[in-house]
């Protein structure tokens, strides 16, 4: 088999392995199509998807998904990744991007499903849809997602716009935990990075991707909330001390009802969040590492980190 540019698609070592591993000549041509419409490199892909016994008919699939990219497509099958997977979230709507960042949550497809009401609590969390540094699939943060999980008969969504919330709340029949994750500032937490660079006349089709200090219509929502209900603004600095004296947590707190509201002054990761309660929820924020000497090592400050978080639980129990 050669290449459009006329180039050998595989050597003789690689071509013994494949046939070894159970290779046929039809994947292989799958492969070669691959490599000449995406202009990857035909070889790792064709080694790894016969390794992972992937038919013809699941690539396929995959390659039918929206806004499949074929580079990371390996990455998402190394990391656990299936098809049946991918199905249910293509047919909630989801892209391949949101696909490969849902499963690095390592979310079950039952937590993606609305949980069956159980006696526990329930809880909704709203992860932004545009995630520009990667914390809100950051090791800690899963961690602490899944902490929550146990306890919470969870729903779990991404927000593209404001009134995703409401559509998501309209479809829970109680809300005891509602966690709003997004990149903050004193005025504002966004979801969507994605909505300032759509033309004008496209973004007005769509609703604000943020929740911020005019938005008063949340005073209904938080009111169908039970009065111990608790509201989480998993963002920084939304309690930041401004010159107005006005900020998020102020603003929410003044129309949560008396709901107790959760909320950080400074910037913060999820490794700086001690979880000492679950229900109701309870947090402490662990104040960043002081400044080391540059020679200090990234392992020495995870070690660190994780000394705090030990000192912590120990004073819970």
């Amino acid at each position: 088999m050669r290449t459009r540019q006329d180039q050998p698609l595989f050597d003789g070592p690689i071509i013994i392995d494949y046939l070894e591993q159970g290779g046929d000549t039809l994947f292989a041509q799958k492969i070669l199509d691959l490599f000449d419409a995406h202009d990857v490199n035909p070889h790792g892909f064709m080694w790894h998807y016969n390794k992972h016994r992937m038919s013809l008919d699941d690539l396929d699939f995959y390659l039918g998904i929206d806004h499949i990219q074929v580079g990371m497509l390996r990455g998402y099958i190394e990391n656990g990744g299936t098809r049946e997977y991918a199905a249910v979230l293509q047919n909630a709507g989801y892209d391949f991007e949101y696909i490969i960042r849902i499963n690095k949550l390592n979310a079950s497809i039952e937590m993606l499903a609305r949980p069956e009401d159980s006696k526990r609590p329930n809880a909704l969390i709203l992860l932004p849809w545009t995630d520009r540094n990667g914390e809100f699939s950051s090791n800690a943060a899963v961690a602490l997602f899944h902490e929550l999980w146990e306890e919470y008969d969870t729903t779990f969504r991404f927000v593209w716009q404001e009134s995703n919330i409401f559509e998501y709340f309209e479809q829970m029949d109680r809300v005891d935990l509602i966690v709003f994750c997004g990149h903050g500032n004193a005025e504002a937490i966004v979801f969507n990075d994605g909505y300032s660079m759509l033309r004008s006349d496209i973004r007005d089709e769509y609703d604000e991707p943020q929740l911020d200090t005019t938005d008063t219509e949340f005073e209904a929502l938080f009111a169908r909330m039970p009065q111990d209900g608790v509201i989480f603004l998993d963002a920084c600095e939304t309690n930041r001390p401004t010159e107005s004296g006005r900020n998020l947590y102020k603003f929410i707190q003044s129309i949560a009802g008396g709901r107790r509201v959760i909320s950080a002054e400074t910037i913060f990761s999820h490794d700086q969040i001690v979880l000492k309660n679950a229900y109701p929820l309870e947090i402490e924020f662990l104040p960043p590492p002081p400044q080391e000497e540059p020679s200090q090592t990234l392992p020495d400050k995870e070690k660190r980190f994780k000394q705090l978080r030990e000192e912590k639980k120990t004073e819970r129990h």
